[in-house]
């Protein structure tokens, strides 16, 4: 009786890694998922939600602490449901039970898997997560990334650290409407300009050489394409139609 060979593996056969995004301030937005360049990535979404919707702050009341959003993980599962995203049994039974809170409303930093078969998507959310309180946990799984998203929240600078080990012209920016870009000394608050990755492209050749592309997804969801900071910049400048619209962000019940 004859056997069929078998067939080892290839050692000179590498499989390219996965392209990786990094998206601080993600909430439950899922928006950008949807275009084509996300399928086949992987993409870690942070937010120091649900134990604060600022950072890591914390402020307590009757013995609660007042920054915390207890609906929060409830939204993203609904969300993620909805536009394809499973996670495991075990991680969908604590965020339903918990809220991944305890009872005075603070959190620890949980990390969970999302997953869209059909699109080969790996999410990893961190969850009760902020930069630069987690900047070294975060760095340690996500490692050198390809891609930063930034819709609604600057990212703090410590997401472009050494710890990341980005390589100089490899990293693509994906801006979107309903978001501030650019510097404006008159609204924006020096600390916040000096921390921040948005502010700091406007005037730090460190960070900018970092970028080979910055491209603004607008509120079509056309994405136009930029080699220079200064030129996403100016497009935003003299197409305010396309950056804003009149519609209402989806807030979340208190």
């Amino acid at each position: 009786m004859m056997h069929p060979l078998s067939i080892a593996p290839n050692p000179l056969i590498v499989c390219p890694p996965r392209p990786t995004h990094l998206y601080v301030g993600a909430g439950w937005d899922t928006l950008p998922f949807e275009a084509g360049w996300a399928t086949g990535t992987t993409i870690h979404c942070v937010d120091g939600q649900p134990h604060s919707e600022f950072g890591t702050k914390v402020h307590f009341e009757d013995g609660k602490n007042q920054l915390s959003r207890p609906n929060f993980v409830k939204k993203v599962l609904a969300e993620y449901d909805a536009a394809g995203f499973t996670c495991s049994a075990v991680d969908r039974e604590e965020m339903e039970t918990t809220g991944l809170l305890k009872e005075d409303h603070t959190g620890t930093r949980r990390v969970v898997r999302f997953d869209n078969p059909s699109r080969d998507i790996v999410v990893w959310y961190h969850f009760n997560s902020g930069l630069p309180d987690h900047v070294a946990e975060i760095a340690a799984m996500i490692g050198t990334y390809q891609g930063m998203l930034c819709a609604g929240h600057w990212p703090h600078r410590s997401a472009m650290s050494d710890v990341f080990n980005i390589p100089d012209r490899t990293l693509t920016f994906r801006g979107y409407a309903q978001t501030c870009f650019g510097v404006d000394f008159c609204r924006d608050a020096l600390d916040d300009i000096e921390k921040s990755v948005v502010g700091r492209l406007s005037y730090d050749h460190a960070y900018r050489r970092k970028f080979k592309h910055f491209v603004f997804c607008d509120v079509d969801g056309e994405e136009h394409w930029f080699d220079m900071w200064e030129e996403l910049l100016v497009w935003i400048a003299y197409n305010p139609d396309l950056v804003y619209d009149d519609g209402e962000y989806d807030t979340e019940d208190e």
